[in-house]
Formats: structure tokens, sequence, C-alpha cells
């Protein structure tokens, strides 16, 4: 999913791609969580369905941390 890194996702509250990857770098898990920290999808919402691909995108991408240990 190339794209233009400076782009503004969420028109409503100006939110850029760059703030939503460096949340999503920070831990953010979901798309609430998302718009808790930049208030992206908080105004008319339909910014929802990009952020999810955002998201989706980055995490799919992202490699397992093998220091991290699971409980069972």
């Amino acid at each position: 999913m190339p794209t233009k890194k400076n782009r503004i996702v969420c028109l409503c509250n100006g939110v850029k791609e760059t703030e939503i990857l460096h949340i999503l770098k920070k831990g953010a898990q979901n798309v609430d969580e998302i718009a808790k920290f930049t208030l992206a999808s908080t105004g008319c919402g339909k910014c929802r369905v990009e952020i999810k691909a955002l998201l989706d995108h980055y995490l799919n991408s992202k490699k397992p941390d093998f220091q991290h240990k699971i409980e069972f």
C-alpha cells in the first residue's frame, strides 16, 4: 500500500498519514485508539475505512517481536 506520507487522511481534523503511522508505531491497535490520539475519524467518519486499511497494512507488515513472551 504505497502512499504519500504527508497527505491528509482525515479532512475534518487535518490529520496526516504521518501522524497515524506515528501512533501505530507507538502501539495503537485499532481505529478507536488512533482516533483517541489524533482525532482522525471523529468528525464525519468518512475516513474510518481508509484508517482501517492503514492499520491493517501496518499490522500485517509488522515483524513479529520474538522478545515478547506469550503467556499460555
